[in-house]
């Protein structure tokens, strides 16, 4: 993609991406959905899609933007190490999933949300959907642990944190835990 978008800006894409593969999987599935920080949609706590976003940059402007979406269809199984971690259409219908119904659902989706204007309405949506507003959160970067309550998302699409310490910290990447 080429979007038209400052630097800063293009955290959003992760949260557009996020709530498309979200709403598409609804079409297929009756039980609830949530999206964890800041880029994976869950069912019964297992990660079923998963996005990655990778961006060339000036300072200011984007160059361009790479989106890259998973999606759990088809698999029958997962190895032994993942198989409290991840789940599949699959696996929660018993049946297959046609994916070029999916693909084109999905791509439906995601440009209904990127023609969405503005950010706040992507950021309310998106937080209303997930599972970690107003919950105990641990965030890995590295060796680094970080633990608070979290509060929400910022304006950046930064995960903010209230922590033990009464102190408010915007996050931009980790590893997230939600106890």
């Amino acid at each position: 993609m080429r979007p038209p978008i400052l630097s800063r800006e293009a955290q959003h894409l992760t949260f557009v991406a996020a709530l498309a593969a979200m709403k598409t999987l609804e079409k297929y599935l009756s039980r609830a959905l949530q999206l964890k920080w800041p880029n994976d949609v869950l069912v019964d706590g297992k990660k079923i899609s998963g996005i990655l976003t990778e961006l060339e940059a000036q300072t200011e402007k984007v160059d361009f933007v790479i989106v890259g979406m998973g999606m759990n269809i088809n698999q029958e199984k997962f190895p032994k190490s993942l198989l409290n971690k991840a789940t599949s259409l699959y696996l929660i219908q018993g049946k297959g999933t046609p994916v070029d119904q999916v693909l084109d659902d999905l791509l439906i989706s995601f440009e209904e949300w990127y023609q969405e204007k503005g950010f706040p309405l992507i950021r309310e949506t998106w937080e209303e959907l997930s599972l970690i507003k107003g919950r105990a959160v641990e965030v890995k970067e590295g060796r680094k642990k970080k633990r608070g309550v979290a509060l929400g998302l910022g304006d950046d699409g930064a995960l903010i944190i209230k922590t033990p310490q009464g102190e408010t910290q915007h996050i931009y990447s980790g590893d997230l835990t939600c106890f």
